[in-house]
């Protein structure tokens, strides 16, 4: 996945490599449930694991403090808007 100068890829130990092209900045971010689905846009990276939520603020930069929520069912769908976001479950 791709915005603006950033690349986040995801690999199959459930970690997410952020590489900031501008900027020569990459960083690791390791999750310890299995990562079911995420989504880069409007400067904020939606991340869903088996059991959280975790929402990164990309113009700020900061990858060690995101919001995060538990959620109860695997998430399907993540759906960005410029202010809001929707997250479609099983339920």
């Amino acid at each position: 996945m791709a915005y603006a100068s950033i690349e986040v890829t995801l690999d199959e130990n459930n970690k997410i490599n952020v590489t900031d092209c501008l900027h020569e900045l990459n960083e690791d971010l390791d999750f310890r449930e299995r990562v079911v689905n995420m989504s880069l846009q409007f400067g904020f990276m939606v991340v869903c694991t088996t059991a959280q939520t975790y929402i990164y603020n990309i113009t700020t930069q900061n990858w060690t403090s995101p919001f995060v929520f538990d959620i109860k069912d695997s998430i399907y769908t993540i759906v960005q808007g410029v202010k809001y976001f929707s997250l479609i479950d099983a339920s």
